[in-house]
């Protein structure tokens, strides 16, 4: 019989936990053209361009919820200076850069 050690248990949870929390989350709208737009974008950047270094900022308040139906969350509010701020940075040194931020 197979044994499994404490950090692989640990590990099939955390991953059922996060599957539970994609399937249970509102799809992205529009998925199929922000996939396609992500990957042109990628394209454009690494392979005609010599392999240019891109990179994925994340900026902006987020919004988290504590159940499936959507009744209580953690919200912070951040400016999103910081992200901004990074991006400016990463441009700055040659980078092609991913701005993700919230509306």
């Amino acid at each position: 019989m197979e044994s499994r050690n404490g950090s692989e248990v640990l590990q099939d949870a955390l991953n059922e936990d996060i599957t539970s929390f994609f399937r249970s989350a509102p799809p992205l709208k529009d998925d199929h053209n922000v996939s396609q737009k992500i990957h042109n974008f990628i394209e454009q950047n690494f392979s005609s361009s010599g392999n240019r270094r891109i990179v994925c900022v994340t900026s902006g308040g987020t919004t988290v919820p504590l159940e499936q139906r959507c009744v209580r969350y953690i919200d912070n509010f951040s400016s999103g200076h910081r992200g901004a701020a990074s991006t400016e940075y990463f441009i700055k040194a040659g980078y092609a850069v991913i701005f993700l931020h919230r509306r």
